[in-house]
């Protein structure tokens, strides 16, 4: 009997050196490369959930409204740090980052105005399907103004709300992409910087970096650029994430493209391609790779899903914004309206709900 017990013992001891070791297989990956998320949650590997669309969305506005619940929607409770940040130019007089204790912790913001309400409401819709579908990847996203006082529905101008403002909030330890490829500044393409950026692709094929681009592709989001990604702690665990998704649906089509912006390449105001940039060494086409993965998991998406994310995200823009934002955003995303009438809210989300649709199901043209 004790020599039974003896052997099992052992048994359970080497058992659990082995699982040990192979749960450090990450420890010696390249200073460039980081691993993909051990804890993963269901949001951020799949979206083949047995849930109901209605539980998932219901899931998914409890993440953001946990992720957000620190940042007051009230300018003048946060402590300005500086006026400007990165290549965002202070179009409204309150545009800066700004700072907030919570518990203890310095959390901080960059307060914003895009140029019209268009690009606004983009990124705050960004943002809540960037936490369905890759919880914590990227920027959340809140809408904001300076006191309690301020009526947000009134000082409209040349298509946009003076008084809102969008927060995004900061990541911990966030290191842009170009730094990470031990650049000092951001350079218009990282394509051409040679060694340094072949090494960061074949680096990096295995990480997070190709779901995080795979849905900034499905949303249209061609403004990817080195800047706007890179690494930072989410859950104690260095990840890649994405910020700044005002560009997401602008002039969205039915095919995820990531050879081709929807504009011509002489459209100066607008992003050049970034997703090309990283069609090399394989990494946009590997069927085995994360960005390859995840375009195909899209498509089991399920469509009313992405209705009542839309549904749900229009209410609450609906108590910041008059209805005039919303024309704003229809153009956006070039809704087609050659008559020039009034669209309605339903209108709208039903196109952005097929498009986004079609978008998963099409796949990569």
């Amino acid at each position: 009997m004790c020599t039974n017990k003896l052997s099992l013992t052992l048994i359970f001891l080497i058992f659990s050196i082995i699982s040990t070791s192979c749960g450090q297989g990450g420890e010696n990956l390249p200073s460039n490369t980081f691993a993909p998320s051990k804890n993963s949650s269901p949001f951020r590997t799949s979206n083949l959930s047995k849930n109901s669309p209605s539980d998932k969305a219901k899931d998914c506005f409890v993440f953001i409204e946990n992720q957000l619940k620190d940042f007051p929607s009230y300018i003048n409770e946060y402590k300005s740090i500086s006026k400007k940040i990165g290549g965002v130019s202070a179009k409204g007089a309150l545009t800066g980052v700004y700072e907030i204790d919570t518990n203890g912790k310095k959390r901080r913001l960059l307060f914003k105005q895009g140029r019209d309400d268009g690009e606004n409401i983009a990124e705050f819709i960004a943002a809540i399907f960037y936490s369905c579908f890759l919880q914590g990847y990227g920027a959340g996203v809140i809408l904001a103004k300076y006191d309690s006082s301020i009526d947000t529905k009134t000082n409209v101008k040349d298509d946009l709300h003076n008084n809102i403002y969008v927060g995004s909030s900061f990541f911990d330890d966030f290191k842009e992409v170009f730094k990470i490829m031990g650049l000092s500044k951001r350079p218009g393409r990282i394509h051409t910087k040679g060694t340094s950026f072949k090494n960061f692709v074949q680096n990096n094929k295995n990480t997070n970096l190709g779901e995080v681009i795979a849905i900034s592709l499905w949303l249209g989001d061609y403004d990817t650029h080195s800047a706007n990604l890179g690494t930072a702690l989410v859950d104690h665990e260095k990840v890649f994430v994405k910020i700044d998704h005002g560009w997401s649906f602008a002039f969205l089509q039915d095919n995820m493209n990531y050879k081709k912006t929807p504009w011509s390449k002489l459209s100066l105001d607008k992003p050049a391609n970034n997703f090309s940039d990283y069609d090399k060494d394989n990494f946009l086409n590997d069927s085995s790779g994360t960005f390859r993965l995840k375009i195909h998991d899209l498509k089991s998406i399920d469509k009313e899903y992405i209705r009542i994310i839309l549904v749900e995200a229009f209410k609450k823009l609906e108590k910041v914004y008059n209805p005039s934002a919303y024309q704003s955003f229809a153009k956006w995303i070039n809704y087609p309206n050659p008559k020039k009438e009034i669209i309605s809210l339903e209108l709208i989300i039903n196109y952005l709900t097929d498009k986004l649709y079609n978008r998963a199901q099409n796949g990569l043209k």
